[in-house]
């Protein structure tokens, strides 16, 4: 098995990505696919859940001739990746058993970082394919920039939408210090609600602060929001590359 990443964007994004699902857990199987990578992980708590697709056309070369599940330590792969810098290509190859190795390149110097591998029990989730009541395109740095504002003055993050805007209010404040944005639909790069809409629910704006820095790998978002389901984020890395996290809704 053996890929590699040439373009210096993609090697950015996949330096950052690693970083950031770090984030939200450290224990998971990397799946590589004959036709993509694939990874699914969840946090500890149950609450936030992430699944990436890198299919092989995002990669400068890309030869698994058989499905290979790899056990990574997250966080490792994230200090691994830090010490890649730009204009090196990224060559990720399986030569033992037990070791997965990356390699960064340049006309100057070859590095090369053996990682052990983990045999974890992980149980993959299967995830029904919904139709959200709200479906929301926008610019990814601004939703970014507005949590992170908020998060300052809140613990949790009230989502109200209908017809006319999207209201984000913070709850459990801190400072005796309420926030409230507006965003008005006409300004959204694309907005759709089901009819007569009016949907209220609360997240938790510590788990929310991890999801808006995948701000760093894409341009804009895709935000899917329901009564009955966890809130959807989505983030393109390309035509079916894509990261994808889902953040379970407070139950007071």
């Amino acid at each position: 098995m053996e890929l590699t990443i040439e373009n210096p964007k993609n090697c950015k994004q996949f330096q950052i990505l690693f970083q950031l699902l770090s984030s939200i857990c450290n224990e998971v199987d990397i799946h590589f696919k004959k036709d993509k990578i694939f990874i699914q992980g969840m946090d500890t708590g149950h609450i936030c859940l992430f699944e990436l697709n890198l299919t092989k056309e995002w990669f400068k070369s890309y030869e698994v001739e058989t499905t290979i599940i790899c056990g990574v330590s997250l966080s490792v792969i994230s200090k691994v990746l830090s010490c890649w810098k730009e204009g090196q290509i990224i060559t990720i190859c399986k030569t033992k058993e037990d070791k997965l190795d990356f390699y960064f390149e340049d006309n100057k110097i070859s590095k090369c970082f053996e990682m052990s591998l983990f045999n974890f029990d992980n149980e993959m989730l299967s995830i029904p394919d919904i139709e959200y009541d709200v479906d929301v395109n926008l610019n990814s740095k601004l939703i970014n920039s507005l949590i992170s504002e908020m998060d300052s003055f809140g613990e949790v993050l009230e989502i109200h939408c209908n017809e006319d805007f999207i209201n984000l209010k913070t709850k459990q404040n801190i400072h005796q210090t309420q926030v409230e944005n507006k965003l008005k639909v006409a300004d959204l790069e694309s907005y759709s609600i089901i009819e007569n809409g009016n949907i209220l629910l609360d997240f938790s704006l510590q788990y929310l602060m991890n999801i808006v820095q995948f701000s760093r790998i894409s341009k804009n978002v895709d935000i899917f929001i329901s009564k009955d389901y966890p809130l959807k984020f989505v983030y393109s890395l390309g035509e079916n590359d894509n990261v994808s996290i889902w953040i379970s809704p407070r139950i007071e």
